[in-house]
Formats: C-alpha cells, structure tokens, sequence
C-alpha cells in the first residue's frame, strides 16, 4: 500500500517517523518542545533535589505569591 509505514512481509519500518513536537503556551511566551523520548516530566527544576524535568516551567513561576508550579506536575506518555 502507498500508505504503509511497515513492510507487511517483515515488519521493517518503511519511514521514519517525524519527532513529535509539543506546543507550550504561558502568559509570558508560548514555545516548541521536541518529544524525543517516549515517557517525559513537566514541572519546575530544583537543584537542591536534583529534579531536572525534561519540560522546565521555572522562568514562567516567576512573580507568582507562592510558586504556583510544583516540581512535578505532570508526566507525559508519547504514542504513536
């Protein structure tokens, strides 16, 4: 088929993929972050913990009363 993304004899990827992009919109700025692992964390980074999240919110925490991002927020599960 024109369309097939497998070999339907062996299973053989026929194409790559494109890399899988995720749109971030906050009231500062809205960005592009490129999903290229399956499984990935939103939050704020804290050194002191080493918590580094792949999609770090910390600039946009900033002027909040309180720090109204958390360290974790979410995770996020790429499928395809």
């Amino acid at each position: 088929k024109a369309q097939a993304r497998f070999c339907s004899t062996c299973g053989t990827p026929l194409a790559t993929l494109p890399v899988a992009r995720l749109l971030v919109t906050s009231p500062y700025r809205s960005w592009e972050v490129r999903v290229d692992q399956p499984t990935f964390r939103i939050g704020r980074r804290d050194p002191r913990q080493s918590y580094y999240p792949e999609l770090d919110l910390a600039e946009h925490d900033r002027g909040s009363p309180r720090g109204a991002t958390r360290r974790s927020i979410a995770a996020a599960t790429l499928i395809r």
